[in-house]
């Protein structure tokens, strides 16, 4: 048996023709635009890493799902402007040089809004040949949290993110080699 209540005399804001279920409406309403328009929780090592489909410099598209099916991947969100990235972008090529072939790939993704006309002329005078998205638009930023760079993202083989680390120090990159001479087969 179903039991109904019986309502008083409607007072305040509902009297006045709001429903207080319209307030709960609104209420919502700015919750979620606020949420929508605030950036995505920061990505943390044990969950899974968000997928993507990028331009990379060639104009090809590198999508998340290879990627990580191939192997070990670090991925280094990055700007042309920020100097601690500048100075981090050797370390990564040696990492990748000395890694790729027990299965790493150290993938730039490059936030400038210029997009490869800013990103191919640096790489290219610094002799770094790391693959590079595009990401001029900042999505991938976004689904991944990042709220500094640069920011460093190892992710498994299965997809789950290993290690985080923001900013930039050669102590970082000692560690994450470390954690890859014990990880990656000989």
């Amino acid at each position: 048996m179903a039991v109904s209540r019986i309502r008083e005399p409607a007072r305040g804001p509902v009297a006045a023709g709001r429903s207080s279920s319209g307030w709960g409406a609104l209420v919502a309403a700015c919750w979620f635009a606020l949420a929508a328009s605030s950036p995505a929780l920061a990505l943390v090592p044990g969950e899974p890493a968000p997928p993507f489909a990028n331009p990379q410099l060639d104009g090809t598209y590198l999508m998340s799902r290879d990627l990580f099916r191939a192997g070990w991947t670090l991925l280094d969100f990055f700007a042309t402007d920020c100097e601690p990235c500048a100075r981090e972008l050797p370390l990564l090529q040696q990492l990748m040089d000395d890694f790729s072939a027990r299965g790493l790939t150290v993938v730039v993704v490059a936030t400038d809004q210029q997009g490869a006309a800013t990103i191919r002329p640096f790489m290219e005078s610094r002799r770094i040949t790391l693959p590079v998205l595009i990401d001029r638009y900042r999505v991938v930023m976004e689904r991944y949290g990042v709220e500094m760079i640069p920011t460093l993202f190892l992710v498994g083989p299965d997809g789950i993110v290993e290690q985080k680390a923001e900013g930039f120090s050669e102590g970082t990159v000692a560690a994450i080699r470390s954690f890859l001479a014990e990880k990656l087969p000989r």
